[in-house]
C-alpha cells in the first residue's frame, strides 16, 4: 500500500499468546529495506521478565533496538487497574 507516494506496511494484531511471526517479519524488513522505520509494541503477560510492561522494538536505519516502553508501562496501573479478586460483581 502507498501513502504519499511511499510504500507502506502496516501490521496490527492482538494475540492472546506469544508469537514471534510479527517480530520476525519486522527483522526481515530491517534486512531488506534498511531505510525503513517503525515501532512495534509487544505485551506478553506470560513472559516473567515483562509481565507488567510493554516491550518496544524500534526499527531505524536497518537496526532494531529493544526497550521497555515507559509511556505504556507499568501495565498496571498505567493502562489497567489491578484485578481485585475479592470484589463482587
Amino acid at each position: 500500500m502507498q501513502y504519499n507516494g511511499l510504500d507502506t506496511i502496516h501490521i496490527a494484531g492482538h494475540h492472546n499468546h506469544a508469537s514471534t511471526k510479527a517480530e520476525a517479519f519486522l527483522r526481515r524488513i530491517a534486512e531488506i529495506a534498511p531505510g525503513s522505520y517503525g515501532i512495534m509494541h509487544i505485551h506478553d503477560d506470560e513472559d516473567p521478565k515483562s509481565v507488567n510492561s510493554f516491550n518496544k522494538l524500534t526499527l531505524k536505519r536497518g537496526k532494531i533496538e529493544e526497550s521497555i516502553d515507559n509511556d505504556l508501562s507499568p501495565y498496571i496501573p498505567v493502562l489497567e487497574d489491578e484485578y481485585d479478586q475479592t470484589r463482587e460483581d
